[in-house]
């Protein structure tokens, strides 16, 4: 079985907030949204990492492009 991860995990990984990874998952469409909390896989994980300076306003603008 895959491990699961909350945004706090994530956070702690990448090294940011809980709230900047759950912003990423709406924006992109990461993670899954189970009651209120989001939970990740690893290649949530991984895409967020890959993503990681595009978060933000600056990011949004970067990805319309």
């Amino acid at each position: 079985m895959e491990p699961i991860y909350s945004a706090d995990d994530v956070a702690a990984q990448l090294g940011m907030s809980g709230s900047r990874v759950r912003q990423a998952a709406r924006r992109w469409g990461l993670g899954q949204k189970v009651g209120r909390e989001w939970i990740f896989r690893d290649v949530d994980v991984e895409a967020i990492r890959n993503r990681q300076g595009l978060v933000g306003s600056a990011g949004h603008e970067l990805l319309d492009e």
